[in-house]
């Protein structure tokens, strides 16, 4: 009777110390934020978008490459090809420049993010990421998505122009998943991998076509 009642202690014991070394769902999406904003990556996704007037849905493949603080996004829209760069020392947003469909790239200052977040998942995903701090997080279970286990989150942003996003990571940080449902004027959108690999092509941050022109902001900053 008494080895029973000692494995019973140790058992409860030990239910009570993985309890306390859990982490809440807010944890665990820092966590991962963090370790996502230092992560090296190449992610290619499934994208779509359903237009909330006509909900005529689209779909595409896009490809997402990062490497710390550089980033590059490239896929096809009606008008050709696009890639945008984001570096420590400019940036480029490249793509037919005329109506000849002629292929070029703009120098843009070191940094601008707002590049990569106009054709990325970081467009629902770029904030909460960045400043996860500010948002309200529920965690939304676990899936496989590209052969990778992924922890999802629903979040709730503290602001009223705020998106809601559903945002899935790896345990290296990789975006696998982002996704809000649209409403109003907003479309519903999404990006799902269906291939993640840690290799980077050499190279890849540079500009693929001649450039072409500036920036006005390069008259503020340098590029």
């Amino acid at each position: 009777m008494m080895w029973r009642l000692i494995a019973i202690a140790m058992l409860a014991g030990a239910l009570v110390g993985a309890c306390g070394d859990g982490l809440s769902d807010q944890e665990e999406f820092a966590r991962l934020a963090e370790a996502h904003l230092g992560a090296t990556f190449a992610v290619t996704y499934e994208t779509t978008r359903v237009d909330p007037y006509t909900n005529e849905r689209t779909t595409g493949e896009q490809t997402w490459y990062q490497d710390g603080e550089r980033g590059r996004v490239e896929g096809e829209s009606r008008f050709g090809p696009y890639v945008t760069i984001s570096r420590e020392d400019r940036s480029y947003d490249c793509g037919p420049q005329d109506a000849d469909g002629t292929l070029g790239c703009i120098v843009h200052p070191a940094n601008a993010v707002a590049v990569l977040h106009a054709s990325s998942p970081l467009l629902v995903a770029g904030r909460p990421l960045r400043q996860f701090e500010e948002y309200e997080v529920e965690g939304a279970g676990h899936r496989t998505i590209a052969n990778e286990d992924a922890t999802c989150f629903s979040l709730h942003g503290k602001r009223p122009s705020d998106l809601d996003p559903v945002l899935c990571l790896s345990s290296d940080g990789a975006l696998l998943l982002a996704e809000i449902e649209g409403e109003r004027q907003v479309p519903a959108v999404r990006w799902e991998a269906t291939e993640v690999s840690s290799d980077i092509p050499v190279g890849i941050f540079e500009p693929p076509y001649a450039i072409t022109g500036e920036s006005p902001l390069c008259e503020r900053f340098e590029c």
